[in-house]
């Protein structure tokens, strides 16, 4: 039982990195650039953090999640 619960687990993980992988080819795609390791708003006074990932979360078919954040 325990090899297939690892066997699952491992599964899950090369399927989470493919998707990711998958997300950054897209973005590279659309924007001709990969997303940039971070980015503040000059307009907050820096207050404002944009991570990486978040820039990807349209290609994750997450856009809902990306407009609220």
């Amino acid at each position: 039982i325990q090899a297939a619960r690892e066997a699952a687990r491992r599964s899950n993980c090369v399927n989470n990195m493919k998707q990711f992988g998958i997300a950054l080819l897209n973005y590279h795609e659309t924007l001709k650039t990969f997303p940039p390791g971070g980015v503040n708003d000059p307009k907050s006074q820096g207050y404002f953090y944009s991570s990486p990932h978040s820039m990807l979360l349209p290609f994750f078919e997450e856009a809902g999640l990306h407009s609220i954040y």
